[in-house]
């Protein structure tokens, strides 16, 4: 009788510890699934690649005219220039340290021909600066960036 309690209570642990397992896998799916509708809504958003630019001939070579791509004045602190695949009028907000999205400007240019986004790539992102010392002193950056389609009154900002 010893031992058939030893198995009963042997069972019954190894039921429990069996059932915790499927509780916590259960959990872990349900986790999953809100993590990937997450990031189906945040289709808009990428990991990107900052660089800077100016109007210089440096800067833009033959395309040094001080005009954008899409015809309006480039504004520091509103013109970004990205990749042919996102709309004139895109507004870009970036990712701060604390994990909110701040304004970063509005797609008016057209970066580097060779730079087509592809998809679980870096989009490569291009801010406008007045001063081309100011555009070589940026550098470098990295960081995660939302894109919103443009809304259909854009050049009013761009005025």
């Amino acid at each position: 009788m010893n031992r058939l309690k030893w198995i009963f209570y042997v069972s019954v642990i190894w039921l429990l510890n069996t059932a915790e397992n499927l509780v916590k896998k259960l959990i872990k799916c349900i986790f999953l699934l809100v993590l990937i509708a997450q990031l189906q809504a945040d289709q808009d958003v990428y990991m990107a690649k900052f660089t800077a630019y100016c109007a210089c001939e440096k800067c833009c070579g033959k395309w040094a005219d001080g005009i954008t791509a899409s015809n309006t004045l480039p504004v520091q602190g509103r013109t970004l220039a990205l990749p042919k695949n996102f709309a004139f009028g895109s507004r870009v907000f970036i990712k701060d340290k604390k994990g909110k999205y701040q304004y970063l400007g509005l797609c008016e240019d057209r970066g580097n021909p060779k730079y087509i986004y592809k998809k679980d790539e870096f989009i490569c992102i291009d801010v406008f600066f007045s001063k081309h010392e100011d555009a070589k002193k940026f550098g470098v950056k990295f960081g995660t960036v939302k894109i919103l389609k443009p809304k259909k009154d854009w050049r009013k900002a761009t005025k």
